[in-house]
């Protein structure tokens, strides 16, 4: 989602002006971004290969897995107020109550079993995922951080991750976008349910 102030300028507000790397190109930064998702899905697939609950502090720590190596607030809730077009995402100074609540919603729905229905494992994915979106409690990597999220409770219903990249290409995107409008506007989880049953692979036998 494009939002409506430049990543440089939110950093600006949080006193995070650069990136620890240095880079000013923003095409070279995407692609160290790229790498580090990808290095990131690594290292919490085996972190978090048990079935244990998951914590608002692991949703901390899978942000700063995917850009701690380039961003020195990384895993840390943002302190400026963020929007896209059509949502204005939680506002900062409400994010520690918010994310308490979410740590609840974690409690209750994790961690997920074999043993959950197909649709069981996509209403709770589609809950968790549009509610840590709608929230949005991190100057960036938010939807990386939900993505990952998701894949990892996949995982322990013994479903495969959803295919990485699967949500760059446009007609997800745009269907991801209008179904997280509507977790935002009408709490509605039904069209990102939808889509997450077009994404998620059939169980293995």
């Amino acid at each position: 989602m494009t939002k409506t102030n430049s990543k440089a300028n939110h950093s600006e507000a949080q006193g995070d002006v650069c990136n620890l790397l240095g880079i000013t190109d923003p095409a070279m930064l995407e692609r160290h971004e790229k790498a580090a998702l990808i290095a990131a899905y690594d290292r919490a697939a085996t972190s978090y290969s048990g079935n244990e609950p998951f914590t608002s502090s692991d949703v901390c720590n899978l942000h700063r897995l995917i850009l701690g190596s380039i961003f020195e607030w990384a895993g840390e809730y943002r302190r400026a107020d963020l929007a896209c077009k059509g949502i204005k995402w939680c506002r900062a100074k409400f994010i520690l109550y918010e994310m308490s609540n979410f740590r609840r919603m974690l409690e209750r729905m994790t961690p997920f079993s074999p043993s959950l229905s197909r649709q069981e494992v996509l209403s709770r994915l589609a809950e968790i995922h549009g509610e840590l979106i709608v929230i949005h409690p991190f100057l960036d990597g938010n939807g990386r951080t939900a993505r990952l999220l998701c894949d990892l409770l996949l995982m322990q219903a013994e479903y495969p991750p959803i295919r990485l990249g699967a949500f760059d290409e446009q007609e997800v995107q745009r269907d991801y976008f209008a179904a997280i409008h509507d977790v935002w506007e009408k709490i509605d989880y039904q069209p990102l349910i939808a889509l997450l049953d077009r994404l998620v692979a059939v169980k293995p036998v």
